[in-house]
């Protein structure tokens, strides 16, 4: 990925997938998967629970939050040297989501009180590793 300057993943069509390619980013991949997964649940600000659809500007946030999905597995690559440092994010769910008419039942919204996985795994991530003084 890093070599080439794009991201693909060839084949994989068993998993739910998102991508990113962070660009003039001044961390690396310890913190890349945190900040792909924002930009990725931050599509939920297009999301309409009332009438919900899948399209370019929500189906990485209904990926992240999909209720069925038990495993998950990133991976990251760098490359450095460039005129910016670019970090690129591949994210693969299973099962996977992003089944049109099994949306109502998967992408709950958050007043429901049920956790997604972006609040399950990458806050609680960032709460057990804070050091206490």
């Amino acid at each position: 990925m890093a070599l080439k300057g794009t991201i693909q993943v060839p084949g994989l069509d068993l998993f739910g997938e998102n991508r990113a390619k962070l660009t003039a980013v001044n961390f690396d991949c310890e913190n890349a998967g945190e900040e792909a997964a924002k930009i990725w649940y931050n599509q939920g600000n297009n999301y309409s629970y009332a009438d919900p659809r899948l399209n370019s500007n929500t189906d990485s946030f209904t990926q992240v939050v999909w209720k069925e999905t038990r495993n998950i597995g990133m991976g990251c690559a760098q490359r450095k040297g460039t005129l910016s440092n670019e970090i690129f994010v591949v994210a693969l769910y299973y099962p996977p989501g992003n089944i049109p008419r099994s949306l109502r039942q998967n992408v709950v919204s958050p007043s429901k009180n049920v956790n997604d996985v972006y609040s399950s795994i990458f806050r609680r991530r960032n709460q057990m590793y804070k050091v206490k003084p």
